[in-house]
C-alpha cells in the first residue's frame, strides 16, 4: 500500500457569476478548496477520502466530483450530485486516474472548481482473497513430543490461520495466527492431532486446506525390574546352580519388554550374563564360595528405551569352617617362666565343615603381632574335632606362656 499522508492543495479556482430569473445579479461566487487527496501514491482499490472546504453567501447547493483520466487526458464524472452540506466523500482508487476535482454550485447557479494535486495509483496485485494453501504431509507418526507443521505459501496472503484439534470432528479446535509458512507445536502428549490452514488478507479468507493428521507416539522407558532373588544383603546364598530371578512390570506404552541380568564382584564392574530376552530368570552353574556378588537387571522395550534396576548384592555360602575366637580366659599369673592354663572358646560361623585340622595358639611380644606358634591339641587335630555348627566349645591346654600375648 502506498503512503496516504496528503498535503493541502491551495490551487487557483474557477468561478462563474449568474443572473437569476428576476434579473437580479448574484455577484458572489462560491469558494471551494480541495485538501485531499494529496500528491502521493495509492494502490488500486484503496479507499481514498476526498476532502474539501467551501462557502457561499447564499449557501452551497451541491457539489460535483470529477476524475482525470491519464490515457485520454479528459475529465470524467465520479459523482454528479453531492449534497451541499457535505465536505468529504470516499472514492475507490482506480488505475489511470491522476487527479480529482470538486465543483461547488450555489442556488443562483454560480460555481467554483478546485483540483487536487496529481497522484499515482499503482496496480493492486492482490485484488481479492488469497488462494487456499496446502499443508505438506507431516508423516504418519513421530516419536518426538513436538510437531512442525509446514505448508506451501500462497500469493497475497497477509497471514495464515492454523487450526489444530485432537478429534477428527474438530469439536475442540484451537486457531493460531501465523505470518510464516510453518509452525512448531511443543510438549505434546501422545495421541493423534489434526491440522488445517487457511490464508487471509484485507479482501477476505481462503477456504480451509485439506485435513492432515499425525500421531505423536513418544516412547517412555520401561519400568525398572523389581522383586529380586537373591534380595539385597542376602547371605549364605547357594553357590551352585543359583537361579537369579526378578519381576517386570507392563511397559507404560504397552510395548513388549525384554531384560538381561548383569553380575560382578564389584558394583562398578558387572558383566551381562545373557542376551536380552523375555525370560525373568537366569541360572548360574557355580559361584565362588564366601564371596560377595553384585547384580542388576536392565529392561528394554522394542523401541530401544532402557531402564536399569537398583544394584543388589549377596554373599555366597562358605564350604569350610569359619572359626571365631569367642573368649580367652587365663588361669594363673602370667609371669616369666610361669605355667598358666588358658581356656579358649571357639565358634564355627561357617555353614559347612567341622573344626578339623591343626589349631595353633600363637604367643607374641606385642598384641596383633603373632610370634611363635604353640601346638594346640596336637598337630593332627586330635581332640578338637567338632561337627556341631554354630555352637560354642571350649578347649583347655596347659602351656608355658613366658609372659607373652595369646593370639589364635
Amino acid at each position: 500500500m502506498g503512503d496516504k499522508k496528503g498535503r493541502v492543495a491551495f490551487l487557483t479556482q474557477t468561478i462563474s457569476v449568474q443572473i437569476d430569473s428576476n434579473g437580479n445579479t448574484d455577484s458572489i461566487a462560491p469558494f471551494v478548496t480541495m485538501s485531499e487527496p494529496g500528491g502521493i501514491t495509492y494502490t488500486e482499490g484503496d479507499s481514498v477520502v476526498v476532502r474539501w472546504s467551501a462557502s457561499d453567501v447564499g449557501g452551497i447547493s451541491h457539489f460535483v466530483l470529477d476524475k482525470f483520466l491519464t490515457n485520454t487526458q479528459q475529465w470524467d464524472t465520479v459523482s454528479s450530485y453531492i449534497n451541499g452540506s457535505m465536505t468529504s466523500i470516499s472514492w475507490t482508487a482506480e488505475l489511470g486516474v491522476s487527479k480529482l476535482r470538486i465543483w461547488a454550485f450555489d442556488e443562483a447557479g454560480n460555481y467554483a472548481v478546485s483540483e487536487s494535486e496529481s497522484f499515482v495509483v499503482d496496480a493492486n496485485e492482490c485484488p481479492e482473497a488469497p488462494a487456499t494453501p496446502r499443508i505438506i504431509d507431516p508423516g504418519i507418526s513421530t516419536p518426538n513430543d513436538f510437531i512442525v507443521i509446514q505448508w506451501y505459501g500462497v500469493d497475497c496472503a497477509d497471514e495464515y490461520l492454523l487450526s489444530v484439534a485432537k478429534d477428527y470432528a474438530y469439536a475442540n479446535q484451537v486457531e493460531y495466527v501465523v505470518t510464516d509458512d510453518e509452525y512448531t507445536f511443543n510438549n505434546l502428549e501422545n495421541g493423534t492431532y489434526y491440522f488445517k490452514v487457511r490464508a487471509r488478507n484485507e479482501h477476505g479468507r481462503s477456504a480451509w486446506s485439506s485435513l492432515v493428521s499425525i500421531r505423536v507416539a513418544k516412547n517412555h522407558n520401561p519400568l525398572a525390574a523389581s522383586g529380586p532373588y537373591p534380595s539385597l544383603g542376602a547371605r549364605n546364598v547357594p553357590r551352585a546352580n543359583l537361579e537369579l530371578s526378578w519381576d517386570i512390570e507392563d511397559d507404560p506404552d504397552g510395548d513388549p519388554v525384554t531384560s538381561a541380568p548383569y553380575l560382578g564382584t564389584s558394583p562398578n564392574s558387572m558383566t551381562r550374563l545373557r542376551p536380552f530376552n523375555d525370560e525373568t530368570f537366569y541360572t548360574i552353574s557355580e559361584l565362588e564360595a564366601c564371596t560377595g556378588y553384585y547384580w542388576r537387571v536392565v529392561t528394554r522395550d522394542t523401541r530401544g528405551g532402557e531402564e536399569t534396576s537398583p544394584t543388589w548384592g549377596f554373599t555366597t555360602e562358605c564350604t569350610q569352617a569359619d572359626v571365631s575366637v569367642q573368649s580367652i580366659h587365663v588361669e594363673g599369673d602370667i609371669r616369666f617362666n610361669n605355667e598358666v592354663t588358658a581356656s579358649v572358646v571357639l565358634k564355627n560361623l561357617g555353614g559347612y565343615g567341622s573344626l578339623t585340622g591343626t589349631l595353633k595358639l600363637y604367643a607374641s611380644t606385642a598384641a596383633g603381632n603373632p610370634g611363635n606358634a604353640l601346638s594346640w591339641c596336637g598337630n593332627d587335630g586330635s581332640g578338637i574335632e567338632s561337627r556341631t555348627i554354630h555352637h560354642h566349645r571350649a578347649y583347655f591346654h596347659p602351656e608355658p606362656l613366658l609372659g607373652r600375648h595369646l593370639l589364635l
